[in-house]
């Protein structure tokens, strides 16, 4: 999975998921002038929350992160309903997407 400059590799095993770390980093220093943020740089198993770009992700499941919700309902308005109620159908549960919808139904209200 990538966006921008970040991106999530998935491995069968561990061996291989250290491997493509070293040879990513390799290849990044080597070709692109680029150093991995260790920070971020991590190998974990798969059945461990994974957090990116503002998603949790689980091997049988995603939710958008808490704070990803506040950040959308504090900066609801009508110019970005529909980029905003994409991302919630896309990555929240159906009743989530039900309270999006009265979310935006109380701000045509207040218009």
């Amino acid at each position: 999975m990538r966006y921008g400059d970040d991106f999530v590799l998935w491995y069968q095993n561990e061996d291989e998921a250290h491997e493509a770390q070293v040879i990513g980093g390799q290849f990044l220093a080597d070709y692109l002038g680029m150093t991995v943020n260790l920070k971020h740089d991590r190998v974990q198993p798969a059945s461990h929350k994974l957090a990116y770009l503002g998603v949790d992700l689980w091997p049988k499941g995603k939710r958008l992160q808490v704070r990803t919700t506040q950040r959308i309902n504090q900066r609801l308005e009508l110019r970005n309903v529909a980029s905003y109620r994409a991302l919630v159908k896309q990555h929240q549960p159906r009743r989530y997407a039900e309270q999006f919808a009265w979310n935006v139904v109380d701000l045509i209200d207040e218009e």
